[in-house]
């Protein structure tokens, strides 16, 4: 392949001797045997080149060059002109010969170049007449080549050492050459600390990507063209392709993960380990599941099959998982968004003596980048990353695990996506270094510089690892109607250490030994800003001063790269936040419109006109025009800076001529928000009153029957449902599991009742059938005056007389929806809202033909991973508000859940405020509201089979009781009870099996939906029984359905794995669940990290059930406890649990009565305790 040799104005100087020199064509044929590698062995000894060139022969031709020498005189004159003139010097220890030197030495009379063949005095050993022979020019073009890449040779070629010269004269330039590489051994350790490691889930929140941005142009900008080290073609143009094809190829795989897939992390939940060979490229990734020995997973032995695995990782449950698949699953996205924005770069890296590799990490010069990968830091596992080679396992330092891991599928995508087996340069050493990760080997004369090249190219993108860095200030210049830019220098590691002027830092001596290397980085930057070119020269002693039209490109295109290579930019605070002029509006009340607010007409009661918005000013059209017209560039309005673009007012007015099509719901959000599409909206004096009617909710008193005190939060949420309820708006009541969401509706039904709406028009209750009997508790127990009855069951009727309240469940919804449809409702509730969450189910399509006056949804799952979901049960409690689906997923759901922006978030939670309200546990509201701990009755059904089988037991004990007395009878009844209590646990537990199905048992069906509710929270939770067979039926339901499987601390647990048990559920954030049988874990425990306790079968004493529930409750725990308590409707466990809270003496039983005061009942007692009903 054809190479261009003269790359650099200095290289081709060199070359110029060879003009008008042409023996038959020899110029031509020497450059061919220079691209076919036939010159060996060349070596610069001061003026003479020695070299050995193949020819015809079967041995080499001997070469020799004998350069003129520069003169004594002529030395001290150039060593004059480079240490006196310091733009001078800074360019040649950066590589770049400066055009000035050639100047001032011409004028000297002072040849820097050879002017003619005559001057290079060269001779070769094969028999051609002419010289320069063809062997000869090979050498040139070769000599050529080293000189374009190190500009010290044409010096070295005169007989001068000019850097050891600069350094005898008190420069300090040692080091400052040769640019260093980072060698392998510095990113790997043998042994890694992770005791002070601790998984934080709420850093995930931190990470957002949506501020990268599209970052191509702007890397490349830094990057000169046509990079020595690659004489075949432009390398800057390959890179510039290869970040365009990869960005392609990436976009198919930035997807939702689909929630119907098979998922290999949440079936194997465990610690993974990456392991990548000596070139960081991937090898395997293991898993250990608990203590056991680490295994290779058959489908994770290739990248493809790694990210294929982590495409189906569930967002929403990440938390729940191993960090290690955190760090996993964040890295492959930041990967994919730095593959799409192009904000990643190459890295050179020393793996052995002359020995290299390009590495692709992300481009932390880019302050965004640099904030993501920081967060990833501190969520990896320091353990994660292994590097094995020759028997040798290294860890990766933890400080480099982002950058390699993110890297490693950074490296795949390009291979994936640009690298074609048919491309023209495969074949070329440095291609398959940068592009597939080969080694590059450094081997003979025109190889050697080629590392010294590649990391001078890349050089830009790691100024920022330099301790005294420049800064620039920008001052506002209100003299001249511009800025002053002044250049001053900061020590990175002492941000008290005031800055140094450029003056200072050439004039005074403390500055000696950071002066060479500072110059150097200014005169880089004089490539992007000219006049720091003159700055150098001047030794600071000249100001930088520019108008405003002139400080527009500065602004725009000047200033980014500045920032980009990580220098300092000190604005004025006005200008901090340019502003420009942008499409908005103004909302007001149209005349005439009624005093009646409803969520349908309060829409048609606003009224938008548009308007300009400017920074924080929003002003008419009019009004925009006449400001305008005579300025240009970056003005002063208002005390803000304003960018005034010509083409961009043209094209702003165009549009307020034909202004896009705003809808009602979209003013009504605007209007909450006053925002619409980033600009500020302003809102006239009437209608910010009405906003304000939907956003702030008055003081209402609770319903006099209500047989509660409502906790300070309750009663906001009460407020809240009861103000959005008399404006017609629904409302979604978003509260975490525990808070008391069912309390609070159940307040404000009762309030319509007393208020006489629910007097013609009834309330109906949706909720899943697990809750049924708990609905039924709550209404009996806190508003006894409120009639309620549940509408389910094969024998259902709804009477013409119906009472205040029907409770049914979303199956009997979706089957009786004719009948129910048919009624116009005062009121409706679905409770678990999420049941609607797919616009397409029949269930859901069923729910939304309800017709209903005033509407309430309630869920306790996250907003943030849930939107979808959300946009179907909003869609139903406000219609239309938020849009079609397809619109709300571009502009929600796509930049939240995939870009995980926190702007859009923000804007969501926003314009939603009004009609959502979630609050959780850990807010500090709410935990300054809450008790310690909170005890919860889960009131759980019977199901056909527990039904026969409870009744079955019940008629053949009590017969036996009567005919028995003293121990034989309390004998009689504990084993009554025994079996009762399995029975309600699960007939299988009763009947011995080995297997259960959930559906035959009510009270299992109601952990599980407990469990999800908790799991979906990411919270830890203890699950006692009084039972190891009851706990050994668990464990594999709760490994099946969760994909992990719960600890199980029972009485032949051994001291040493029950320790390591409470470690695992102490400090593992993954181990979500353990289970834990009365008497083994009711002592002698301290499991605080339980946010959640259950009792899956009651000991009938509460001193014993306090004993276990306080395993999670310690004083200085900071999670509050939520207690939930699981007992059966209708049989002894119900009728037990309510003489326990009726009597105080029952109430003050000791643990060791435990439950024995049982067996002392009536037989008319233990009847009606035992009989169903």
């Amino acid at each position: 392949m054809a190479k261009k040799y003269g790359n650099t104005w200095w290289g081709l100087q060199w070359l110029s001797a060879l003009n008008h020199i042409d023996y038959s064509s020899r110029l031509p044929r020497g450059k061919t045997y220079a691209n076919k590698g036939a010159v060996k062995d060349v070596v610069i000894q001061g003026n003479i080149v020695k070299a050995k060139v193949n020819g015809s022969e079967t041995y080499p031709y001997d070469q020799k060059f004998e350069i003129q020498a520069f003169t004594p005189s002529e030395k001290e004159d150039i060593l004059d002109i480079v240490t006196e003139d310091p733009f001078i010097l800074s360019s040649l220890l950066n590589r770049e010969l400066p055009q000035d030197l050639l100047d001032i030495l011409t004028q000297k009379g002072i040849s820097l170049f050879p002017r003619s063949w005559r001057d290079m005095n060269g001779r070769c050993s094969c028999p051609d007449w002419a010289v320069p022979c063809k062997h000869l020019a090979a050498v040139v073009y070769i000599i050529a080549n080293e000189i374009d890449k190190n500009p010290f040779v044409v010096f070295e070629l005169k007989g001068l050492d000019i850097l050891a010269e600069i350094q005898k004269r008190g420069f300090n330039a040692q080091g400052d050459f040769r640019l260093p590489v980072t060698p392998l051994r510095k990113l790997l350790t043998a042994n890694v600390d992770s005791s002070k490691y601790a998984f934080q889930a709420k850093l995930m929140d931190k990470i957002d990507f949506s501020t990268l941005s599209e970052s191509r142009e702007q890397l490349l900008k830094l990057l000169p063209d046509r990079p020595l080290f690659f004489p075949e073609g432009d390398f800057k143009e390959i890179l510039s392709k290869a970040y365009q094809k990869v960005a392609k190829g990436v976009k198919k795989l930035r997807t939702l993960s689909s929630e119907a897939t098979q998922n290999f992390f949440e079936e194997n939940q465990g610690e993974f380990t990456v392991f990548l060979d000596n070139t960081l490229d991937f090898r395997y990734v293991s898993l250990q599941i608990d203590q056991e020995q680490p295994q290779v997973p058959q489908n994770l032995r290739s990248i493809e099959d790694l990210m294929g695995n982590i495409r189906q990782i569930k967002l929403a449950h990440l938390q729940n998982y191993h960090p290690s698949v955190a760090a996993l699953y964040f890295s492959y996205q930041l990967a994919l968004h730095l593959a799409t924005t192009a904000a990643f770069i190459p890295e050179l890296i020393e793996v052995a003596p002359k020995k290299y590799i390009i590495r692709w990490i992300p481009a932390l010069l880019i302050k965004e980048v640099k904030a993501l990968c920081g967060v990833l830091s501190e969520l990896m596992p320091p353990e994660m990353l292994v590097v094995t080679s020759e028997n040798k396992v290294q860890f990766v330092q933890p400080t480099e695990q982002v950058k390699i891991l993110v890297g490693v599928f950074l490296h795949h995508f390009l291979k994936a996506y640009y690298v074609n087996p048919n491309d023209r340069f495969n074949s070329e050493d440095v291609f398959r270094a940068f592009f597939q990760q080969d080694i590059l080997s450094i081997d003979g004369f025109v190889q050697k510089e080629n590392a010294q090249s590649i990391q001078k190219w890349l050089q830009k993108f790691y100024l920022s690892e330099k301790q005294y860095q420049p800064v620039l200030k920008v001052e506002e210049k209100a003299a001249i109607g511009g800025f002053k830019l002044g250049f001053w220098v900061q020590n990175q590691q002492d941000a008290m250490q005031r800055l140094i002027s450029i003056r200072d830092l050439f004039d005074k001596k403390k500055y000696q030994n950071i002066r060479l290397g500072v110059i150097q980085d200014l005169a880089i930057l004089s490539e992007y800003l000219d006049s720091i070119k003159r700055l150098i020269k001047t030794k600071g002693k000249t100001e930088i001063l520019v108008d405003s039209e002139q400080f527009v490109q500065i602004f725009f295109y000047t200033l980014p790269t500045l920032r980009l290579l990580n220098i300092q930019v000190m604005l004025p605070k006005a200008l901090q936040r340019l502003t420009r002029p942008q499409l908005s509006g103004k909302i007001g009340i149209e005349d005439n419109t009624g005093n009646h607010k409803s969520f349908v007409n309060l829409q048609s009661m606003l009224e938008f006109e548009w308007q300009v918005a400017i920074g924080n000013t929003v002003v008419s059209p009019k009004e925009f025009k006449q400001m305008v017209r005579k300025l240009r560039g970056i003005v002063k309005l208002n005390d803000e800076f304003v960018l005034i673009d010509q083409k961009e007012i043209e094209n702003l007015l165009r549009r307020l001529e034909n202004p896009p099509k705003i809808t009602d719901n979209e003013v009504l959000r605007a209007g909450i928000a006053t925002d619409y599409q980033g600009a500020k909206v302003t809102l006239d004096d009437k209608a910010q009153a009405l906003i304000r009617s939907v956003i702030e909710s008055d003081t209402v008193v609770c319903p006099k029957d209500l047989k509660a005190t409502l906790r300070p939060y309750q009663q906001r949420g009460y407020e809240w449902l009861y103000k959005n309820t008399q404006l017609g708006f629904g409302s979604v009541l978003a509260d975490d599991m525990g808070l008391g969401k069912t309390l609070q509706v159940i307040s404000l039904l009762l309030k319509l009742k007393e208020e006489g709406k629910l007097a013609k028009k009834k309330a109906l209750v949706v909720v899943p059938t697990t809750l049924l009997g708990n609905w039924q508790k709550e209404i009996q127990k806190f508003a006894p005056s409120l009639k309620a009855t549940i509408y389910h069951g094969p024998q259902r009727k709804l009477d013409t007389k119906i009472p205040d309240v029907i409770i049914t469940s979303y199956g009997v919804a979706r089957s009786d929806i004719k009948v129910l449809s048919k009624k116009q409702w005062g009121f409706l509730a679905i409770d678990e809202a999420q049941n609607i969450k797919n616009t397409t189910t029949e269930q859901t399509k069923a729910i939304k033909k309800l017709k209903t006056e005033r509407v309430v949804a309630m869920s306790g799952t996250p907003v943030e991973n849930r939107l979808s979901e959300y946009w179907s049960i909003f869609d139903f409690v406000n219609k239309g508000y938020l849009g079609s689906l397809t619109k709300f997923e571009d502009e929600y759901i796509k930049p939240i859940e995939i870009e995980r922006s926190q702007e859009h978030l923000e804007r969501f939670k926003k314009v939603t405020a009004p009609f959502i309200l979630r609050r959780v546990k850990t807010d500090k509201k709410i935990i300054s509201d809450l008790p310690d701990k909170i005890v919860n009755d889960q009131i759980c059904h019977l199901t056909a089979q527990q039904s026969a089988l409870y009744q079955n037991v019940v008629d053949m004990t009590l017969k036996a009781v009567e005919g028995s007395d003293g121990v034989q009878r309390k004998g009689l009844i504990f084993q009554l009870m025994n079996a009762l209590k399995q029975i309600c646990n699960h007939p299988s537990h009763y009947l011995k099996k080995a297997k259960v199905d959930p559906s035959h048992s009510g009270k299992m069906q109601m952990l599980l939906s407990l469990l999800d509710n908790i799991y979906e929270s990411g919270e830890k939770t203890l699950i006692f029984t009084q039972y190891r067979e009851m706990g050994d039926l668990l464990v594999p339901l709760l490994q099946q359905r969760y994909h992990s499987t719960p600890l199980w601390l029972h009485g032949g647990v051994s001291r040493k794995k029950r320790d390591q048990m409470v470690e695992d559920f102490q400090t593992k954030s993954q181990v979500k669940t353990m289970l834990l049988s009365l008497k083994a874990g009711g002592t002698g425990l301290n499991l605080t990290q339980a946010s959640n306790v259950v009792h899956y079968d009651l000991w009938w004493n509460p001193a014993v059930e306090n004993q276990a529930t306080d395993r999670a409750y310690r004083i200085g725990q900071q999670n509050n406890v939520m207690v939930y308590r699981m007992i059966t409707q209708g049989t002894f466990e119900e009728k037990i649990n309510e003489m326990i809270r009726e009597k105080q003496e029952l109430a003050d039983l000791t643990v060791n009565t435990g439950e024995n005061w049982i067996g002392n009942l009536s037989n008319e007692a233990l009847k009606d305790i035992f009989e169903l009903g």
